[in-house]
């Protein structure tokens, strides 16, 4: 078998499923790429083995007999909130998905999981992800340590917290991209497309320095789409585009409710990023200025690198076609002083697709 990633020895994962071809198959499966596999036939029974052996993910249904996927997730995410727990269940609503992720679930597949390697890739990123959330504790504690013992300057640890916060929120952003093998360095491009814009615009340095580490989440609600429909490499029925359609609520659910200023700004733009200056697009219809500036200016970054890209369903397109296609949307898909700004970072913006290129 061609492993793409090869677990440390001491890696452990709990998969707990009342279905037991289930859990015998991920087991098997999970142990030829070199885990350690215990597993649990209900949720009572896998939260008693994830006490005493303490694994490092844990792999969960959602319906189960005595006590369901949802119980084990509340019950982790309050005792143990970085431990990465993937939902894989064949429940297929769009609701239960959402459900599972604010409870605290790290990603959501659906059974059947015809391709393995599905899960593989979201098994290693999730564990990636656990492992960079430790080293950033694990720094925290130690800065902390620092400023008590040496008087550190409260400043510089500031601005060091900052980044490795900033950093965490691009990494988590990315989470919504990995089903797609074809995505390559879109968000980092698109990003930085979004920050030329805003600055061309006039924009002072700290909305700009904010898009960069917004614009990545646009698209962070595609995690709850099924992966048919997230991968289909040809058009999609209207009612496969009704779901995809959804995941800008889906991504806007998932950063609600944040005191946090850069969070709040990302669920405008996961929320408003496919709206149309002429107000036919989605999910409210809204038009000109009703729709946020952050989203306006992702908006054309996005459908831009869309466009330069290739995606299983287009070839990529020539990039000085892609910005006519841009330049001949003022009038009914853009912002027109959004396309302004376009048009005059647009040397920038193509040193950024040359320099980060697939």
């Amino acid at each position: 078998m061609t492993q793409s990633w090869i677990p440390e020895k001491t890696t452990r994962i709990l998969v707990i499923d009342d279905d037991l071809s289930v859990r015998t198959s991920l087991r098997a499966f999970l142990e030829d790429y070199g885990y350690t596999v215990h597993d649990a036939s209900d949720g009572l029974l896998g939260l008693k083995e994830w006490r005493a052996w303490q694994p490092d993910l844990v792999i969960v249904d959602l319906r189960m007999p005595i006590m369901d996927g949802f119980n084990v997730l509340h019950t982790i995410q309050t005792q143990q909130p970085d431990l990465p727990v993937l939902v894989v269940s064949g429940t297929g609503m769009v609701e239960d998905a959402v459900q599972a992720l604010r409870s605290g679930a790290w990603d959501f597949l659906m059974k059947p999981i015809e391709n393995m390697e599905v899960l593989i890739h979201a098994v290693s990123k999730a564990l990636e992800r656990a492992r960079f959330l430790a080293f950033q504790n694990a720094y925290h504690k130690r800065l902390e340590s620092d400023i008590e013992a040496k008087t550190l300057d409260l400043r510089q640890a500031l601005d060091t917290i900052s980044q490795l916060s900033l950093e965490v929120i691009f990494r988590l952003a990315k989470a919504s991209e990995f089903k797609d093998e074809n995505t390559g360095n879109h968000l980092k491009r698109m990003s930085l497309y979004a920050q030329a814009i805003a600055r061309r615009m006039g924009l002072d340095s700290s909305f700009c320095e904010t898009i960069l580490y917004t614009a990545p989440m646009h698209d962070l609600g595609k995690i709850g789409i099924p992966d048919d429909i997230l991968l289909k490499p040809g058009p999609l029925t209207p009612e496969e585009r009704l779901c995809m359609q959804t995941h800008t609520l889906i991504g806007a659910q998932i950063l609600e409710h944040s005191n946090i200023d850069i969070l709040d700004r990302a669920r405008l733009i996961a929320l408003y990023h496919h709206e149309r200056w002429d107000s036919a697009g989605y999910p409210e219809g809204l038009g000109h200025t009703e729709i946020p500036l952050e989203a306006r200016i992702v908006s054309v970054a996005d459908v831009f690198d869309a466009l330069a890209s290739r995606r299983p369903y287009k070839p990529a397109l020539p990039i000085d076609l892609c910005y006519r296609i841009i330049m001949s949307g003022t009038e009914n898909a853009f912002d027109p002083d959004v396309v302004q700004g376009f048009d005059t970072a647009y040397g920038e913006i193509k040193e950024i697709y040359c320099t980060y290129r697939d």
